[in-house]
């Protein structure tokens, strides 16, 4: 027989790792758990793409929201139309990533809300974008509470964060749900479909299919303001 080190059981731990938060509930005392390293990859139609990850850690688990490095398709605004024929215009991506960023900030460093904000006006490239949100959330002061809601793919109901962020009648983007914060609670809408969901074969994790790409970098950040 082999010699065994039976002592090491010493490093073993019983806590589970990859347990993925489920849709439609607000969890509470969740952490601000990092920013990946770029994660890269190739679109459909021969191109690449750039994104991050933003780990959310509850005592229940995880959540990840995967977001991409920007391209020209990712400025731009969609239109849909509903069933009754009316149309309404959709924020771009960047915008929603303006706002993601914002409020995971003021959750979880609101004492440095501003100065983030002071840092966002000299920057130029998506990379710096990410550096000072890394900087910012490198030591988060609070806990908050987290909403997700769910999306249905391919028969599966996946987590996700609500659509917080829509056009306004003045054709400006503005906060239309706390995703993360305090006292947050799921819309009529979404007790509903928490019912739906619960009523029904449970999923696991989101993946996200992704699709981005381009830019370089910038000086001149002041990032021990943000530490």
């Amino acid at each position: 027989m082999g010699n065994f080190n039976f002592g090491s059981i010493a490093k073993v731990s019983t806590e589970t790792s990859g347990n993925y938060l489920r849709p439609y509930n607000v969890y509470k005392n969740v952490k601000f758990a990092g920013v990946s390293e770029p994660l890269t990859g190739n679109t459909k139609d021969g191109g690449t793409w750039k994104a991050w990850d933003f780990t959310f850690e509850a005592p229940e688990g995880i959540y990840n929201e995967r977001i991409f490095e920007p391209t020209e398709k990712s400025q731009t605004r969609a239109k849909v139309t509903n069933a009754n024929g009316h149309e309404t215009e959709l924020p771009s991506e960047f915008e929603r990533t303006l706002y993601f960023a914002a409020q995971v900030v003021e959750a979880f460093r609101p004492e440095k809300a501003e100065a983030f904000k002071k840092q966002c006006e000299k920057i130029t490239t998506f990379d710096d974008f990410i550096k000072c949100l890394k900087t910012v959330l490198s030591n988060p002061s609070k806990t908050a509470e987290l909403l997700l809601t769910g999306r249905t793919y391919e028969g599966s109901v996946y987590a996700k964060l609500p659509n917080f962020v829509r056009i306004g009648k003045d054709g400006n983007p503005y906060t239309s749900e706390k995703f993360v914060g305090e006292n947050l609670a799921l819309s009529s809408y979404e007790l509903q479909k928490k019912k739906e969901y619960e009523s029904a074969k449970p999923t696991n994790m989101d993946t996200v299919a992704p699709t981005a790409s381009g830019a370089k970098g910038s000086e001149d950040m002041d990032y021990d303001s943000l530490l």
